[in-house]
């Protein structure tokens, strides 16, 4: 009688697809009902492929999950399967044993400096790319030995690029390690010590990006590391200088 009920007023709230979940929800009323309104809204409700997904979760993540802590776990440590996160481990594990296993072997490039008739001077390298044994790039090399060049095709493309955005703090503790082999620790106190002295903005931060509200502490930063001579050859007359905002464009 009670599943009757739910049938005849299904057929009425299924024409709206967002409100048929909410109404079976609010009629949930003890543990039984609970699984059997449940069951009932995943068969007339949901589609096919939400459907499939609601098995696979039951079937690889509820059940294996609970296997594979028992057999490898030993009731003391969680071992979690899922549909989805098990296979992306999996491309993970198989990638990384790639990397574990590479060996590098030896190759050679042939290249050649030119300079056209014009005097000016390029350099280029054989249309082959890699050549994997010595006797091969040797001979290949002989073959060319000093002749002239012929210049078959000339292609120009044309493309811009973008500045490069602010470091963050992370970032830059990885540049510091990279150029200058520093730690994270003597990285965060050298930027305290710049951001102190006004050399720097709040270096505490994961931003990329500079609000309009630190314009005034930009500002002073900027000017003092133009008065720097390692700085201030690089930097832009003021005559020249030019403001851009996000919503108009420049101004």
């Amino acid at each position: 009688m009670h599943d009757q009920i739910l049938l005849r007023r299904y057929k009425v709230y299924r024409k709206k697809s967002d409100t048929c979940k909410k109404y079976f929800a609010s009629r949930i009323i003890g543990v039984n009902s609970k699984l059997r309104i449940a069951h009932f809204y995943q068969m007339v409700c949901q589609r096919p492929a939400g459907r499939a997904r609601d098995i696979a979760d039951w079937l690889i993540g509820n059940n294996l999950t609970v296997a594979a802590t028992k057999r490898f776990g030993g009731y003391k440590e969680l071992l979690s399967v899922g549909r989805v996160q098990t296979p992306t481990l999996a491309l993970v594990v198989e990638r990384e044993k790639e990397i574990l296993n590479h060996t590098k072997s030896k190759f050679w490039r042939i290249m050649a400096g030119f300079t056209t008739v014009n005097g000016d001077v390029f350099e280029a390298e054989y249309i082959e790319g890699k050549i994997t044994k010595l006797e091969d790039a040797e001979k290949k090399l002989s073959e060319c030995g000093n002749a002239d060049g012929i210049v078959a095709e000339v292609n120009t493309k044309h493309k811009s690029e973008s500045a490069p955005l602010l470091f963050n703090a992370t970032q830059l503790q990885i540049a510091a390690n990279k150029k200058f082999g520093w730690d994270s620790d003597k990285t965060t106190k050298v930027m305290q010590d710049l951001y102190e002295h006004k050399l720097m903005t709040y270096p505490r931060t994961s931003s990329e990006h500079l609000t309009e509200a630190m314009m005034s502490e930009v500002s002073v930063t900027i000017g003092k590391l133009i008065n720097m001579p390692e700085y201030s050859k690089y930097a832009i007359p003021k005559d020249r200088l030019q403001c851009f905002s996000k919503t108009a464009g420049q101004m």
